[in-house]
């Protein structure tokens, strides 16, 4: 993952409309009409145990253009077995990590990028 330092987020994208990992990169805008409850139906806030006054009316969902770098995966890597693991990891037969994102927009000193090893 790709983070500013200085909001806490993922890094924001230059340009939304360039994907900065994949081809597919998309987001989706989930948006909840609501509309009083008039005719005795009830729905239950579960956080909060309450009785709400709207129902839902309609449910809208829309695929958009992401606005962040998304972060990328990549295939397994031997940590070696048993009580001796590995300190440096090395994947073989691993395509290189590649973003397309301008260099200086990286490596700017308040961008954060955390690689995240799981021994399963």
């Amino acid at each position: 993952s790709i983070v500013d330092a200085t909001t806490g987020k993922y890094l924001q994208k230059e340009d939304i409309q360039v994907p900065a990992v994949t081809h597919n990169e998309r987001g989706s805008i989930i948006k909840v009409i609501q509309r009083p409850n008039t005719n005795g139906y009830t729905t239950r806030n579960v956080q909060k145990n309450q009785q709400a006054t709207h129902k839902v009316k309609a449910v809208t969902c829309r695929s958009v253009a992401c606005r962040r770098v998304t972060s990328q995966i990549t295939g397994p890597c031997d940590l070696g077995k048993g009580p001796v693991h590995v300190v440096a990891p090395t994947w073989e037969d691993q395509q290189p990590l590649n973003f397309n994102i301008p260099l200086e927009h990286i490596l700017n000193p308040h961008v954060i990028i955390f690689f995240e090893i799981l021994d399963f």
